[in-house]
């Protein structure tokens, strides 16, 4: 059986979407004919903790974890917030509510440490790694990222034990969310774009998750080394669960509602449909930014929503398979076309319609199209989520699905089989 070094930030305990890919690929590459070796953080700063992940790891998987430098942690102790509190993925995105500390703290983070505030574990990794590239006697290098210092870490690795490397990008690079309509000096841009293209030429595979991210590095760097391999589900994930039945009609979101993701037209849609006296709950699980709270106060429309803390990723399925629908927003913000959030494919795997918000030529639009999962819509279609919704309420009502859920080709054993395929294409010594 061959080794493949992986190189990812998040691993358990993490939670979040972020850790669900690198934890299935980990779970059945070894299907494959291919071990793999984990090379993480030790303590790391992550948006969520999910230690119900845990369990899921390999037994005979070998896992070196490192030290590094955090910056989070002093971010913590300047804006006053405990060690153990979780920094959220949007801690760079703008707020009003935010103190003068936290907009210079914010600022430093956007512009002066690049690619992203991991960097401090780049020397602490690459020293592990290429003690374990001997050790081991890897066979090939795979970094998953973002945050892409994990891709600086492989390049660094490649490079130094003559090792083919395969990059892995769940978002974009520089059109990351997170990044956009933020305050980026030119300078900051001009280093982080060449780290970029570095890398892009340097690797050789790239996989992402969709076909507008690459499209995207292709624009940058035209070569036929992208690979997709979208994100999925693991239907061992749904076994026990129970599609609890209930007479309100019910909708489940998961994860960041952030001020670029808040969906207008359907909050007008849940307003028209609690004047048709329609008894309904939208139910949030993760966490909501203060405009979409205050929206939903001002429209009289609290006893509606419930909004729960990030809950363990099964317990997120269970709320998931209670629901009559499921909402997905696409962040509203320039080249978005390839964004596929992980709960998509959450969705997919409960069979819950979807309820869409974003590119209507995006990918996403076009996986629900193909999967007849649901529907995308366009960011000011009122009238048409009042008609979505209204459509599921009633079918609802006389246990009706008009949705097949053609969804087997999103299973993470079949798309981590494409994974191991390209890895078998490449070799291992350059």
């Amino acid at each position: 059986m061959k080794k493949v070094l992986i190189i990812t930030y998040f691993w358990p305990p993490a939670g979040g979407p972020g850790i669900q890919r690198v934890l299935k690929f980990v779970k059945y590459l070894p299907h494959y004919h291919w071990q793999p070796i984990i090379l993480t953080v030790s303590k790391g700063e992550y948006p969520a903790f999910d230690h119900s992940l845990e369990p899921q790891i390999p037994q005979n998987c070998r896992i070196y974890k490192t030290g590094s430098v955090q910056p989070f942690r002093i971010f913590k102790k300047l804006t006053g917030r405990k060690k153990t509190d979780n920094i959220s993925t949007y801690v760079v995105t703008n707020n009003e509510n935010n103190s003068v500390i936290e907009k210079i703290l914010k600022w430093i983070r956007l512009n002066i440490f690049i690619p992203d505030a991991k960097i401090g574990w780049l020397p602490f990794a690459v020293r592990a790694g290429r003690r374990i590239l001997n050790d081991e006697k890897i066979d090939l290098i795979f970094s998953t990222g973002p945050p892409h210092t994990v891709h600086l870490i492989a390049e660094r690795l490649s490079s130094s034990g003559g090792i083919h490397w395969v990059a892995d990008f769940r978002d974009p690079w520089l059109e990351m969310a997170v990044y956009q309509n933020q305050k980026r000096t030119e300078f900051t841009k001009f280093l982080d774009s060449r780290l970029e293209k570095r890398i892009l030429r340097k690797a050789h595979k790239i996989t992402t998750i969709s076909d507008g991210i690459a499209e995207l590095f292709k624009s940058k760097y035209n070569t036929d080394k992208y690979e997709v391999i979208p994100n999925g589900f693991d239907p061992e994930d749904f076994r026990g669960l129970n599609a609890g039945r209930s007479d309100i009609f019910t909708i489940v979101y998961t994860g960041v509602l952030s001020e670029e993701r808040i969906p207008y037209p359907f909050i007008s849609a849940i307003k028209r449909l609690k004047n048709e006296s329609v008894i309904i709950k939208v139910i949030i699980v993760g966490k909501a930014c203060n405009l979409f709270v205050n929206i939903i106060d001002d429209n009289n429309l609290s006893e509606y929503f419930e909004i729960r803390p990030y809950v363990p990723h099964r317990e997120a399925l269970q709320v998931l398979m209670g629901a009559d629908a499921a909402l997905l927003v696409i962040d509203d913000i320039p080249q978005n076309k390839g964004f596929l959030t992980g709960k998509i494919f959450d969705y997919l795997g409960c069979r819950k319609p979807i309820v869409g918000f974003g590119p209507l030529n995006g990918d996403a639009a076009e996986i629900l199209k193909h999967t007849n999962s649901g529907i995308m819509l366009a960011y000011d279609d009122s009238d048409g989520a009042y008609n979505v919704l209204s459509n599921i309420y009633h079918d609802k009502r006389i246990s009706k699905n008009r949705y097949a859920f053609d969804v087997e080709r999103y299973t993470r054993r079949s798309l981590t089989k494409k994974l191991a395929g390209i890895f078998d294409s490449i070799g291992s010594t350059l």
